[in-house]
């Protein structure tokens, strides 16, 4: 229950609503298939799981530097 209740983004609530917009566009129109789709991202909302915990973004690390070791001869 806490992780519904906390945390909440301009990312998350866009998907609650938008993925709430769908589902009753879609019952409205009776376009049955798509309830799922409109389920799927308020469902992402809700749970906070996928692109709306931001796990969507590549993560950048930078390599790296090794330095090159010369042997003397």
């Amino acid at each position: 229950m806490k992780k519904i209740a906390t945390g909440w983004t301009l990312a998350r609530f866009l998907y609650l609503v938008f993925g709430t917009f769908v589902i009753i566009q879609s019952i409205l129109d009776k376009q049955w298939f798509m309830i799922f789709p409109g389920a799927y991202l308020l469902s992402m909302a809700v749970f906070n799981f996928g692109c709306a915990a931001g796990a969507c973004g590549v993560r950048y690390d930078k390599p790296k530097v090794v330095p090159e070791t010369v042997e003397k001869r």
